[in-house]
């Protein structure tokens, strides 16, 4: 329970916090430590949904593109609202790159999706 507190905190504090938890591994290991076994993050981790969207968005938000670069091909692979976090978070791609990704995509999208990435690119 303590571990779950402490990371609503981070998340709490918006962009910075999520920020610092992503990039501080020593704070990421002490926080979700429990019962001598690690809990997973963002990478293939057990956080909840809510949680895992608030990453990602604030990932685009801290434009760490090369975060986006790596898993912008398994997009699919994605539970529906982490991906449209992605969708929404990945305009931090550089120059055309997002535009070009957005396009190729577009096909296999549902309206919802198609909406997200009109919005993102039209930011």
């Amino acid at each position: 329970m303590i571990v779950l507190n402490s990371i609503n905190v981070l998340m709490k504090r918006g962009i910075k916090g999520l920020y610092l938890y992503m990039c501080n591994e020593e704070l990421r290991g002490r926080l979700l430590i429990q019962d001598g076994k690690f809990k997973r993050d963002i990478d293939g981790y057990e956080l909840f949904d809510f949680s895992r969207r608030k990453l990602i968005l604030a990932l685009g938000n801290a434009n760490q593109q090369s975060w986006f670069k790596t898993k912008k091909r398994s997009i699919m692979q994605l539970p529906i609202w982490q991906r449209r976090a992605f969708l929404a978070a990945a305009i931090c791609l550089p120059g055309d790159e997002a535009s070009h990704w957005y396009r190729s995509i577009l096909p296999r999208l549902d309206a919802l999706e198609v909406a997200i990435v009109r919005w993102a690119v039209s930011k």
